[in-house]
C-alpha cells in the first residue's frame, strides 16, 4: 500500500477521487460522497485540508481528510491535533458519527497500517483524535497503532441507535423486532388522537428543489422554537451548518440521496424530517416536530414511526438515529452501536504534566464532594 499526503488539495481532486471510491465502496453517510463533497467545499478546505490517498498499485483503496489544529487546552496547553474528517475546535463545524477511513472492510488492516505509517513518518502532530469511530474500524486502528508504536486511548463511548426494516418481513413483524407492545400502543394512541382532533396522517415526500426553501424554514422554525423553550439555540442557528446542509440537499436531491419528508393531520404540519440515504441505509440528520401542551400527543414517535414504514417500503434496510440515548430513539430501534472516541499518540511525555495536573483536579474534587 502506498499513501499519498496532499496538502490543500482542490475541490475538484477531492470529489473525483471519492467519486471513483464510492461507486463501489459507498460506506457510512459521513465518510460518503455525497457528505464530504459538499462538506469540503463549505467547511474543510478553509481550514488546511490534508488529503489521504491510500493506494493498492494505481487504484484507490483508502481515503480520508485530516486536518491539524493548534489546540490549547486548560488555558496552558498547546497541542497539536490531527482530526480526521471534521474540524472540532471551531465554531463552524458539524458533528460526524461512523467516523474513520472510506475503505472496503477487508482492507482496513492494511489501508489503517499504511495510513498511520505515513501519519507518524511525515507530518508533525502530538495527538490523533479519530471521533465517534465506525465500530467496524476500531481493532484495525487498534492493532495498527500497535505495529506503529502508537499509545492508543479510547477516551469516551456514544451509543447509535438503529431500527432494523428487514425488507423481506413483513412491517407488522418490523414493528414487533423494534419496537416494544406498549411503545407499539403508545404510538397508535398519539395517532388516533391526531386525526380524532385534526384529520387522517398523511406524508409527503419533497422531491422538486422549488420546494425545499419552505420545507427547510418550517423545519428550522419548529426545531428553534423546541430548542429555545431549552435554553439552547439549535442547529439553526449556525449559518455555516445551515450553508453546509442547503448545499448537500441542492446537490443530491434530484439523486435520491435525500429524504425530506413532512408529516401532516389535516392541515396541521406536526414534523419535518431531513434523512440522508446512503445504499439501504437512512440517516435521520435534522428534524422538527410540532409539540403541543397534551402529552398524549406524541409528534417525535408517530413521526419516525411513520417515516420507518416509508424506508420498509422503500426497500431501506437500516434507520438510524444516530447519537444519543434519548428515549424515543432507543425505544424505536432494535440494534446499539458503540461509537468511540479514539486518541492516538507517538509518547506520553509531552502529556505528564498535563495529565498528572488533570487527576490532581479530579482527586480534589472527589474530596470536597465528600
Amino acid at each position: 500500500m502506498q499513501v499519498e499526503l496532499t496538502q490543500s488539495p482542490s475541490f475538484e481532486l477531492v470529489k473525483n477521487h471519492w467519486s471513483q471510491l464510492c461507486a463501489n465502496t459507498p460506506g457510512h453517510a459521513f465518510l460518503n460522497e455525497c457528505w464530504i463533497a459538499p462538506w469540503f467545499e463549505v467547511v474543510s478546505q478553509h481550514h488546511n485540508p490534508i488529503l489521504i490517498t491510500v493506494k493498492n498499485s494505481d487504484s484507490i483503496v483508502g481515503l480520508a481528510i485530516a486536518h491539524i489544529l493548534t489546540v490549547k487546552r486548560r488555558g496552558i496547553f498547546k497541542r497539536k491535533i490531527l482530526f480526521f474528517n471534521e474540524v472540532p475546535e471551531t465554531p463552524n463545524d458539524m458533528v460526524i458519527e461512523y467516523n474513520g477511513i472510506l475503505a472496503a472492510q477487508s482492507d482496513y488492516p492494511a489501508v489503517w497500517n499504511a495510513t498511520l505509517a505515513a501519519l507518524k513518518n511525515e507530518l508533525v502532530w502530538d495527538e490523533i483524535k479519530i471521533n465517534k469511530i465506525d465500530p467496524t474500524q476500531t481493532p484495525f486502528i487498534k492493532a495498527a497503532a500497535n505495529e506503529n508504536a502508537l499509545l492508543f486511548f479510547s477516551e469516551r463511548e456514544d451509543t447509535s441507535p438503529i431500527a432494523l426494516l428487514a425488507k423481506d418481513s413483513k412491517w407488522e413483524d418490523v414493528e414487533k423486532l423494534n419496537i416494544s407492545s406498549n411503545r407499539r400502543r403508545q404510538v397508535r394512541k398519539a395517532t388516533q388522537l391526531y386525526e380524532q382532533m385534526y384529520g387522517q396522517l398523511n406524508v409527503h415526500t419533497v422531491t422538486d428543489l422549488n420546494d425545499v426553501e419552505s420545507f427547510w424554514n418550517e423545519m428550522a422554525n419548529l426545531h428553534t422554537a423546541h430548542w429555545n423553550d431549552k435554553g439552547d439555540s439549535g442547529a439553526f442557528a449556525n449559518p455555516v451548518w445551515t450553508k453546509f446542509n442547503r448545499t448537500m440537499i441542492s446537490q443530491w436531491l434530484a439523486l435520491g440521496q435525500i429524504q425530506l419528508t413532512k408529516y401532516i393531520v389535516g392541515d396541521t404540519v406536526i414534523g419535518y424530517l431531513f434523512n440522508l440515504v446512503i445504499k439501504d441505509r437512512a440517516y435521520n440528520i435534522q428534524c422538527g416536530f410540532l409539540y403541543e401542551d397534551d402529552n398524549r400527543l406524541k409528534p417525535g414517535f408517530v413521526c419516525h414511526h411513520a417515516c420507518m414504514k416509508l424506508c420498509h417500503q422503500l426497500g431501506i434496510q437500516e434507520y438510524y438515529y444516530l447519537a444519543g440515548g434519548e428515549d424515543y430513539k432507543v425505544s424505536l430501534s432494535s440494534k446499539i452501536d458503540i461509537l468511540d472516541w479514539l486518541c492516538l499518540r507517538k509518547s506520553n511525555a509531552p502529556f505528564l504534566l498535563e495529565d498528572t495536573l488533570v487527576e490532581i483536579v479530579r482527586k480534589l474534587r472527589l474530596l470536597l464532594k465528600k
